[in-house]
C-alpha cells in the first residue's frame, strides 16, 4: 500500500515511469512493485483515482492508509515539513504531526560540519588522527604536562540569554542577533592540564600575521615552566594550533626549528580536534551569557577568572575527551563523527 502512494506522489512531483521505477528499486530492494503493477496504478492514478486501497479488503482502519501516504511522502523528501505532506495528502498539519510522532519519526536539525570533505581530506584527518592520538598517548604517562593547545576567537563585550522560562509566548524577550561591527576583541588563548598558559588579546589595528604570531604566541610560549621543564628532561614539549596562514607561514616554521617547541600535527577543517574549539571557547561564552562589559579591561578580568574558577577535572577532561575524539575520527575513517 505504501508504495502506491510513494508512486502518486512520484508522479505529481513530475517523475517519469522508469524514474519511479528506479526509485522504489532503490527504496525497497526486493519487495518493490513489478513494473507491470507500477504502470497499472500510475493509470489509475492518471484516470483520477485517488483511493489506492484494494477494494475488495475492508475492516481495515483508516489511519493505517493515512500512516502509508505519509511514509511514502518522507521516503520520497524526508526534508518535507508538515504543512506540505499535509498538502499532498489532503489532510491536516497537525494531523500529519500527530501520525508522525506516533510512527516514531523525530524532526531534527541536520547535523552541522565544517567543510565538506573529500577523500584526501579524510584520508589526512584520518592518518593525522592516529599520530596525535599516539603523541597524546605518550604525553599522557606525564599527565599531559608536555602539551599546550591554543587558538584565536572573537569575544564580544555583550552576551544575550538564550533561553528563557515564560507561562506564556507572549512574555519571551526580544535577542537581538549581533551584528559583523558588534563590538568585540580578538583573544588567543592556549591552555595546558594545568588551565591557562597564554592569554594574548590582538590591539585593534594590528593583524594576526607570521610576525605577530611569532613574537606574542611563540615566544612566550618557549618560556613556559612546563617547556623548561621538558628540555631539563631531555623531553619533547608540543605545542598544537590550526592550519590558518599566519601559523603555516615559512616565517613560523623557520622559527620552530631553533625552537624548542615541537609542532603537533593538525589536519585540514578539523575544528573537531581542536580542544579550544570543541571544549573551550563555547563554554567560556556560555558562561557570559547576561552579561555585558563595557571595556576591553572587564572583559579579560572574566576571561581570566573563568580560568580561575575551574577545577583541575576539568582541564583533565578536556584533555581525555580529546583523546576519544582523535579515536572517533580513526573509527569514522576521516569523516566528520
Amino acid at each position: 500500500m505504501e508504495q502506491r502512494y510513494f508512486i502518486k506522489f512520484m508522479f505529481i512531483e513530475g517523475y517519469s515511469p522508469n524514474e519511479i521505477i528506479s526509485k522504489l528499486s532503490d527504496i525497497y530492494g526486493n519487495e518493490a512493485l513489478h513494473k507491470t503493477q507500477v504502470y497499472y496504478w500510475l493509470a489509475e492514478i492518471k484516470g483520477g483515482r485517488n483511493d489506492l486501497r484494494d477494494e475488495q479488503r475492508t475492516g481495515r482502519p483508516c489511519n493505517e492508509f493515512l500512516d502509508d501516504q505519509i511514509k511514502a511522502c518522507i521516503k520520497i523528501n524526508p526534508h518535507y515539513s508538515c504543512r506540505v505532506i499535509a498538502s499532498l495528502i489532503s489532510s491536516s498539519g497537525s494531523t500529519v504531526y500527530r501520525r508522525l510522532t506516533l510512527l516514531g519519526y523525530k524532526s531534527l536539525l541536520l547535523r552541522w560540519v565544517p567543510h565538506k570533505l573529500n577523500h584526501y581530506q579524510k584520508y589526512m584527518r584520518f592518518t593525522m588522527a592516529k599520530s596525535m592520538l599516539k603523541i597524546l598517548q605518550n604525553l599522557k604517562h606525564d599527565n599531559f604536562k608536555y602539551i599546550v593547545s591554543g587558538d584565536e576567537s572573537w569575544f564580544s563585550y555583550y552576551y544575550d540569554n538564550k533561553r528563557q522560562w515564560v507561562l506564556d509566548s507572549s512574555e519571551v524577550d526580544e535577542r537581538v542577533e549581533k551584528t559583523h561591527f558588534s563590538h568585540k576583541t580578538m583573544v588567543t588563548i592556549f591552555i595546558s592540564i594545568n588551565g591557562l598558559a597564554l592569554l594574548d588579546v590582538k590591539p585593534s589595528n594590528q593583524s594576526i600575521n607570521a610576525e605577530y604570531f611569532t613574537n606574542n604566541i611563540l615566544t612566550p610560549l618557549e618560556v613556559n615552566v612546563n617547556a623548561a621543564d621538558a628540555k631539563k628532561h631531555r623531553k619533547l614539549f608540543y605545542v598544537h594550533y590550526d592550519n590558518a596562514r599566519a601559523h603555516t607561514s615559512q616565517t613560523v616554521k623557520e622559527h620552530l626549528k631553533k625552537s624548542n617547541l615541537t609542532l603537533m600535527p593538525h589536519p585540514a577543517y578539523s575544528p573537531d580536534l581542536s580542544p579550544c574549539d570543541f571544549g573551550l571557547f563555547g563554554t567560556v561564552k556560555d558562561s557570559f551569557a547576561g552579561r555585558s562589559f563595557s571595556s576591553e579591561k572587564d572583559l579579560i578580568e572574566a576571561i581570566e577568572n573563568f580560568f580561575l574558577e575551574k577545577p583541575k577535572n576539568f582541564w583533565e577532561s578536556i584533555f581525555n575527551n580529546w583523546m576519544t575524539r582523535l579515536q572517533k575520527c580513526i573509527d569514522a575513517k576521516g569523516d566528520y563523527f
